[in-house]
C-alpha cells in the first residue's frame, strides 16, 4: 500500500473507521487528513484521529495521494464537483456511497479520470465518529465499482485502490455501477424499508392498544433494528436509487398479494411448502 497522504472527507462511522483501521495497521506512518463537521472534526482533532484539517477544498486537495469521500450520495456529488478544480493527475479519488450510479456518472461528467467509486460493506446502526472502529472492515467486502468500461479493472488507479481496501482487511469484488444499485435496492435497501415500515406499524399498533407494550420479542427487535439507521443517509439512499427501489417494492407487492390469498384460501399446505422452501434458502447463507 503506497499511499502516504490521505485526505478523509466526512468524519463520521465509515471515515472515523477508516482513520482508526489505517492508524492500527500502518503503525501512524500515514499522514491523515480530515475534512467534517466543526464538532466531529474537534472530536477527530482531541483523540488524535487526524494530523490536519482544512474547512475548504482548496490547492491543499493537491497534495493528497488519495481521497476518500466519506458523505451521503447527493453531497458526494456536489464535493466531486467542488474538489474538481484543484486535483493533480495522480490523486486517487474514491467514495463509500451506497448507490453508484449518479456518482460514476458525475465522475464521468467532470472527466475525473483517477476516479474509482467504492462501497464497503460495513456499517452499523449507530452513527457519528465517536462510534468508529478500528476493526469494522476486517473480513468484509469492498466492492469497487466501474462504468463498465473494459480497461477500468486494470487501471492503476484501481489496483491500488484494491490494495488499500484489502489493507484494510476487505475483500474486495469488483461491478458495475448499474449492476451494484440494482442489487442493493434488493438486498440493502429495500430490507431497511421493511423494517422501518414494521417499526412503524407496531409503534402505531401499540399507541392504540397498550397492553401490548411490553410484548416485543426478540423477532421484532431484531427485524426492527435496521430502523435505527441514520434518517439522513437513507434518505439520500432512496432518492438516489428510487427506480430499482420501486421495482423492488413492486416485486414485494405481488408477492404479498400471492401469500395473502393462500391465507384467504386456507391453502395450508402450500404455505407449509412456502415456510420450508424458504427455510432451506435461508440456511444457504451464512
Amino acid at each position: 500500500m503506497n499511499f502516504k497522504k490521505i485526505a478523509i472527507v466526512g468524519l463520521g462511522l465509515l471515515g472515523g473507521s477508516i482513520i482508526k483501521t489505517i492508524q492500527k495497521k500502518a503503525k501512524n506512518k500515514i499522514e491523515i487528513f480530515g475534512y467534517g463537521s466543526p464538532k466531529s472534526t474537534e472530536f477527530a482533532l482531541q483523540n488524535k484521529l487526524i494530523d490536519k484539517t482544512y474547512n475548504s477544498f482548496d490547492e491543499n486537495i493537491s497534495q493528497y495521494d488519495l481521497i476518500i469521500l466519506c458523505t451521503p450520495v447527493s453531497i458526494i456529488i456536489k464535493q466531486l464537483e467542488e474538489i474538481k478544480p484543484f486535483l493533480n493527475h495522480q490523486t486517487i479519488i474514491t467514495d463509500v456511497g451506497s448507490t453508484k450510479k449518479d456518482i460514476l456518472a458525475m465522475a464521468k461528467k467532470l472527466q475525473i479520470k483517477n476516479f474509482v467509486g467504492s462501497h464497503p460493506i460495513a456499517g452499523s446502526e449507530k452513527s457519528g465518529i465517536q462510534n468508529s472502529l478500528d476493526n469494522l472492515f476486517e473480513g468484509k467486502l469492498s466492492i469497487i465499482c466501474h462504468n463498465n468500461d473494459s480497461d477500468d479493472k486494470n487501471s492503476t488507479s484501481t489496483k491500488q485502490l484494491k490494495e488499500f481496501w484489502e489493507f484494510l482487511g476487505c475483500k474486495v469484488q469488483f461491478l458495475g455501477g448499474k449492476e451494484h444499485d440494482k442489487a442493493f435496492a434488493f438486498i440493502s435497501h429495500f430490507p431497511h424499508l421493511l423494517s422501518t415500515l414494521l417499526m412503524n406499524q407496531g409503534e402505531e399498533f401499540i399507541s392504540k392498544n397498550s397492553y401490548s407494550s411490553n410484548f416485543y420479542g426478540q423477532g421484532f427487535k431484531n427485524m426492527t433494528q435496521l430502523a435505527k439507521g441514520n434518517k439522513d443517509m437513507w434518505k439520500d439512499i432512496f432518492k438516489t436509487n428510487k427506480n430499482f427501489l420501486q421495482e423492488t417494492i413492486y416485486d414485494f407487492q405481488q408477492r404479498l398479494e400471492t401469500i395473502s390469498k393462500m391465507i384467504q384460501k386456507e391453502d395450508w399446505q402450500e404455505i407449509e411448502f412456502f415456510f420450508a422452501e424458504n427455510k432451506k434458502y435461508r440456511e444457504k447463507i451464512t
